[in-house]
């Protein structure tokens, strides 16, 4: 069975940009993930990590951003709020 990824979700200081940090150590590399971003909802699949969360404002799909970071062992989606 897949886990849930740990998760934080924050907002930038003019809250139009939703920012959500996954903690995936046991994953080497962003294209490991399968994502899935619509208006509210946010799908995340991998060999070790599955989730389906409503998000809590609503995004811009389009705008999404991701970079995995090594060393941290985190995978940082950034979201425009629409």
């Amino acid at each position: 069975m897949k886990e849930k990824p740990v998760f934080t979700v924050t907002f930038d200081d003019e809250r139009t940009k939703m920012i959500i940090v996954l903690e995936v150590e046991m994953e080497d590399s962003a294209k490991n993930f399968d994502l899935d971003v619509s208006k509210t909802h946010l799908m995340l699949i991998s060999e070790h990590y599955e989730m389906n969360v409503k998000l809590e404002a609503d995004v811009d799909p389009d705008s999404i951003k991701a970079k995995f970071s090594k060393a941290k062992k985190t995978l940082t989606l950034t979201l425009k709020i629409v």
